[in-house]
């Protein structure tokens, strides 16, 4: 087997495309993986939750919890704030991919141990610190192979097929031209954060919890606990609110953390002990998921705004969905990969999930949620009571109701008579004087006596 030929190449190497790799190793499929980093590392902007559902992917491709969340605390519940109006505490439900905890996990930890993990499987060749520059085509324009370099070296490598899943600016999206094909730019996101060392907790003693907290005027924070004692400070909002405020991105993050009591009593004794990092306008868009010798995965084909918390699970389900597509056309059970059964299966399982799927059901979550709250104060709008409060209406004695008296049933009335029809009565002739016999005329038919002129 010529070493630079393979099934499938896959330009990067983070959850998307790691987890891609190991699922097509695990098929028996030919695999070069190359990603640009090199291990361990984080890339440039990530602060995200990996939920119940998304631990259970990780499972899948054989990596142990272990491995990525070393001295990183369980989150069992979190609690949403809507200003000073509202307060909620939930807790994660058992049944969900039988967990009842989440992470903030440390992206070069998971991101290490699934590039560790492609070891596992033979037919997959890994490589690091590699720089993928273009695309090889054959003379009908079909992508057949990646150029590029490593280290100093030049890097050539020829497969049945390239995917792409290099992020939100993929160098293959751009190369093949892929189209977006839907896209939403009115509700567009901007957001920035820090590490911070020395958080308060929440509560004094209290569990390490999810902190969710929204000012409602276009803006809300969370308070992530992550690995090493520290906490993820993140402050997200409204695209066009960050453009209407002035001054260096350091300023407005701190000055907005400042501006909220309920969040800085929180800091007032922490320090960042991170760079800040962010995002301006995060896109939220499905690109075509493929065409002759290509395909992309993970945000390089479908971006969504980090508010709802999926990205991580969203790039490992959609790797799992892309993998299974793969193997049945490497086998010869498809002559091509189903694009279209793909976007559909993509653009159904994305999906945000219900609460109750979260959740559990309400009344465990109730109960739940009261044994984390039983502590704390909880938040209720101030209640402003009226000056002259009404005066209570007086009630009335009601007379006892009187039955109703029973209606005597008719008997049905007779079918109407027919009527009556006269016997018809046939007047005799009359005979004239000149012999002639006539028809009695009308006047003797009502009862008139007849007369006849004189003469005749």
């Amino acid at each position: 087997m010529d070493p630079a030929t393979f099934d499938v190449v896959i330009v990067g190497g983070r959850p998307a495309g790691a987890s891609l790799a190991a699922r097509l190793g695990a098929a028996g499929l030919r695999v070069l993986i190359v990603e640009r980093a090199t291990f361990p590392s984080a890339p440039a902007v990530s602060a995200p939750f990996l939920l119940p559902h998304a631990l259970a992917l990780v499972d899948e491709v054989g990596v142990d919890e272990a491995a990525y969340t070393v001295d990183t605390p369980q989150l069992r519940s979190f609690v949403l704030e809507l200003a000073g109006y509202f307060r909620s505490v939930l807790a994660f439900d058992a049944g969900v991919a039988g967990r009842s905890y989440f992470y903030t996990v440390d992206r070069a930890q998971l991101d290490h141990a699934l590039w560790r993990s492609l070891a596992a499987w033979p037919s997959v060749t890994a490589w690091s610190d590699a720089h993928v520059e273009d695309l090889l085509r054959d003379e009908g324009g079909r992508v057949v192979g990646v150029t590029g370099r490593r280290g100093g070296d030049r890097l050539e490598a020829r497969a049945r097929a390239v995917i792409g899943a290099d992020g939100r600016f993929s160098l293959v999206a751009r190369k093949v031209d892929a189209r977006v094909t839907e896209e939403r730019s009115d509700v567009a996101t901007t957001l920035y954060y820090d590490l911070w060392d020395g958080v308060a907790d929440y509560e004094p003693g209290g569990p390490p919890i999810a902190h969710i907290h929204s000012s409602c005027d276009g803006f809300s924070f969370v308070f992530m606990p992550t690995s090493r004692g520290r906490t993820i400070v993140l402050a997200q909002g409204r695209a066009d609110a960050y453009e209407a405020l002035a001054g260096a991105p350091d300023a407005i993050y701190e000055g907005l953390l400042r501006a909220r009591p309920r969040l800085w009593r929180r800091l007032h004794g922490a320090r960042r002990s991170g760079e800040l990092a962010g995002m301006k306008r995060v896109g939220n868009l499905f690109r075509e998921p493929g065409g002759p010798g290509w395909a992309l995965c993970g945000d390089a084909y479908h971006q969504k705004d980090s508010i709802d918390a999926q990205g991580i699970y969203d790039a490992l389900l959609g790797a799992k969905e892309l993998a299974a597509q793969v193997v049945r056309w490497h086998r010869g059970r498809l002559r091509r990969v189903d694009l279209r059964r793909l976007q559909a299966d993509v653009r159904r399982d994305h999906a945000p999930p219900r609460p109750r799927d979260l959740l559990g059901a309400p009344a465990r979550r109730r109960q739940d949620a009261d044994a984390v709250d039983a502590h704390q104060p909880r938040l209720r709008p101030p209640l402003r009571r009226p000056r002259h409060p009404p005066a209570r209406p007086r009630r009335l004695p009601h007379p006892a109701p009187r039955p109703l008296p029973r209606r005597r049933r008719r008997p049905p009335a007779p079918p109407p008579a027919p009527p009556r029809r006269r016997p018809h009565r046939r007047p005799a002739g009359v005979t004239c004087p000149l012999g002639h016999e006539h028809r009695a005329p009308a006047a003797l038919r009502r009862g008139r006596p007849i007369t006849w002129p004189s003469g005749q």
